[in-house]
């Protein structure tokens, strides 16, 4: 079992800024969840990331927020 499954990715609006920000494995990059709509054009899926433990993505993660913002909440 590969342990080393988890990566951090984020969908890009159309001027390349990323409206999010999120940890998955497997085919979760791909899958609408929430009020997230996933892009039609794939190439605007961007994995940072990939072959990561799971603690290491959330950390991951969390510093890509925290450096981006998050626009829902007013910051940055």
């Amino acid at each position: 079992m590969n342990i080393y499954k988890f990566y951090v990715y984020t969908y890009l609006r159309q001027d390349n800024s990323p409206y999010y920000i999120g940890k998955g494995c497997r085919r979760r990059a791909y899958v609408s969840h929430r009020h997230i709509t996933v892009p039609k054009d794939k190439s605007r899926i961007v994995f940072y990331q990939t072959n990561l433990l799971e603690q290491d993505a959330l950390r991951l993660e969390m510093k890509y927020i925290k450096l981006f913002g998050r626009k829902d909440l007013g910051i940055r």
